[in-house]
């Protein structure tokens, strides 16, 4: 292809490339199911050295970090160093851990009735198989794309990402691009352009041990009960949703009561609080000397882990309650993508061409390592499946939703890389992809 091809003539061959071969998709993405990568315990060396060898034979150069050796992270490249744009394509490599209850084998990749079974296939298999198949076709179609396309694949997404994609935008400044596509679940109705914060404390109480039957005013399991309620009262707090998000929020909130649960509207905007564990004491009739509970705060847009940290400080004083020891385990204030940036314009087209209407954009609820590049300045969205038992039993993915994820994918690379962005093309023709396995 010469070096004047437009960005319809490689879209168009791309996409063409992706229908021929679908069922080779379907296979590769069953292939990555079939390779645990439980987190935890968070061993990944088995998926890594497939995904390296992938790439390896599609005839890419992998490089390989491994800050912590049983949870390597793999880097890889399309174009010159130093060609713009460059948009990286994120994906990560562990799963949440298998867990009992299935109809067969957590990892069977099992393919029937338009669904892909196995625990990861939605967390992030599809995106992952969609990222390796892509770069195995512009290799194969020769494709001479403008830019620079980067491949990231991290091993520690599930247990924070402090070794995974945290690590590599710390360490590696190849990685850091104009723009970050990941393919992470989502539901093809939206477009992930940010998320929620996190905010998890341990707290910890003190208190006198003596036999409950003398009295009980020194229990530290008492002082825990009362701090919990105070960092209960922090879901009170009014929301403060950027001017920019305030459109995004509007239109979302019709949408995500039938996608991610009734209780979805009502916690875009405000913050929430789980109290995941809480121990304390020896017996039954002694006064516990010590007491701990673990929190995790969910933070909207607007409200920082600053902002929590300093109000609980505040409360447990008007409250006459004392102050716990807090331990702040891990901490992420919630990001966003302008709706205007141009990864967000072309993932909308391309949306749009694919599924004949355009993909919301949305906040989501849960984190993924778009927060990493967003905190790094670099425009991130999600696009990926819809997740059918995530985290459970006979967890799958439908056939529909991996090609609709691969062809805006495959639309977006040549898009973002051409610099069209959002540019209508009227003589592309719109519709939902047509599914070779029906």
């Amino acid at each position: 292809m010469s070096d004047e091809a437009t960005a319809h003539d490689t879209r168009a061959r791309l996409l063409a490339a992706l229908d021929a071969r679908q069922a080779e998709l379907i296979d590769l993405c069953a292939q990555t199911v079939r390779i645990p990568s439980e987190n935890p315990p968070g061993d990944t060396t088995d998926i890594t050295r497939f995904v390296r060898g992938y790439l390896q034979d599609a005839g890419l150069y992998v490089n390989e970090y491994a800050p912590r050796p049983e949870r390597p992270n793999l880097v890889a490249a399309i174009g010159p160093a130093d060609a713009r744009p460059h948009l990286v394509l994120n994906s990560h490599l562990d799963t949440f851990p298998a867990g009992d209850g299935w109809d067969g084998s957590p990892f069977s990749g099992a393919v029937r009735d338009g669904r892909l079974y196995g625990r990861g296939a939605s967390d992030m298999r599809v995106g992952l198989a969609t990222s390796l198949f892509l770069a195995r076709l512009i290799v194969d179609l020769e494709l001479r794309l403008p830019g620079r396309l980067t491949f990231s694949y991290s091993s520690d997404e599930e247990s924070g990402g402090i070794w995974g994609t945290r690590w590599l935008l710390e360490h590696v400044p190849e990685l850091h691009g104009d723009g970050c596509l990941i393919g992470d679940q989502c539901g093809t109705w939206a477009i992930g352009i940010g998320e929620k914060g996190g905010c998890w404390l341990r707290l910890r109480t003190s208190g006198r041990s003596s036999h409950a039957a003398y009295g009980t005013r020194d229990s530290a399991t008492a002082w825990l009960v009362r701090a919990l309620q105070v960092l209960q009262s922090l879901e009170d707090l009014p929301p403060a949703t950027p001017a920019a998000l305030r459109p995004v929020v509007e239109r979302e909130r019709a949408l995500v009561s039938a996608e991610w649960g009734e209780q979805a509207p009502d916690i875009l905007e405000r913050v929430t609080v789980n109290v995941g564990t809480v121990r304390g004491g020896t017996s039954i009739n002694l006064v516990a000397d010590s007491a701990v509970a673990e929190v995790d705060v969910r933070l909207p847009p607007g409200i920082t882990a600053e902002t929590v940290l300093a109000t609980l400080e505040q409360r447990f004083a008007a409250a006459g309650v004392p102050s716990p020891e807090i331990e702040v385990i891990a901490s992420f204030d919630p990001y966003f993508t302008p709706p205007e940036a141009a990864i967000v314009r072309a993932t909308s087209a391309n949306s749009a061409r694919v599924r004949g209407e355009a993909s919301l954009p949305v906040l989501r609820l849960g984190a993924t390592d778009a927060r990493f590049f967003r905190a790094s300045g670099i425009p991130t969205v999600v696009f990926g499946p819809k997740a059918y038992n995530m985290g459970g039993p006979n967890e799958y993915v439908t056939l529909d939703d991996l090609a609709v994820v691969a062809r805006v994918h495959a639309g977006v690379v040549v898009d973002f890389l051409y610099g069209e962005a959002g540019a209508d093309d009227p003589d592309e023709p719109g519709g939902r992809a047509e599914i070779a396995h029906r």
